[in-house]
């Protein structure tokens, strides 16, 4: 994921930078004040059980056609082309390089196998807002991506408490209103 210039300098403010007042020069020009960060809560839910399996899935023909209107619910965490937020993996050439029944897996069972660097983290802040997503940097402040893009910037003094998410962020096919057809079409989709 791409970080920008204004995290990487908050990232390097307290190491690389720290004996430059990059923190006071931050604070008075507006771009990083601690004390006037307002964070937003997002939790994710927990899966339900669901409503079908892979094996169910499996067993239906999919079509690449469906399955590029059904690819809309992926956006507000995954990239396909040019279109989607950048959050969770790009799909366009992971679907390519995947069998059917591994992209089937990663809707229905999102728990079965989290993407190498896109394990999730929770923070609870001293306000008992929960965030949950990815961590970009874990300095001062910590920054964290959650679904949909969005990109928080949390003090360090404002976290309670910060781990492991222990389960993936992507939303299950239940979760996102798939039926058992439309993850069969999505899977044809991307695997084209």
């Amino acid at each position: 994921m791409r970080q920008s210039p204004t995290t990487r300098r908050l990232n390097r403010k307290d190491n690389v930078w720290k004996d430059h007042g990059l923190a006071a020069a931050l604070k008075e020009k507006g771009i990083y004040d601690p004390d006037k960060v307002v964070l937003t809560a997002v939790s994710l839910p927990d899966p339900p059980p669901a409503a079908f399996t892979v094996e169910d899935a499996l067993k239906l023909g999919g079509d690449a056609t469906r399955g590029e209107a059904a690819s809309q619910r992926c956006y507000l965490c995954h990239q396909i082309g040019k279109n989607g937020a950048e959050f969770g993996p790009e799909l366009t050439s992971w679907g390519r390089t995947q069998g059917t029944e591994v992209i089937l897996r990663s809707l229905i069972q999102p728990r079965a196998d989290i993407a190498h660097g896109f394990e999730g983290t929770r923070i609870e802040t001293t306000e008992h807002l929960v965030i949950d997503g990815l961590l970009l940097t874990d300095a001062d402040p910590v920054v964290i991506r959650s679904m949909g893009g969005l990109t928080q910037t949390v003090p360090k003094a404002k976290i309670k408490s910060k781990q492991p998410l222990g389960r993936s962020l992507m939303m299950s096919a239940t979760q996102l209103g798939l039926t058992a057809q439309e993850c069969a079409d999505l899977a044809a989709f991307l695997r084209q």
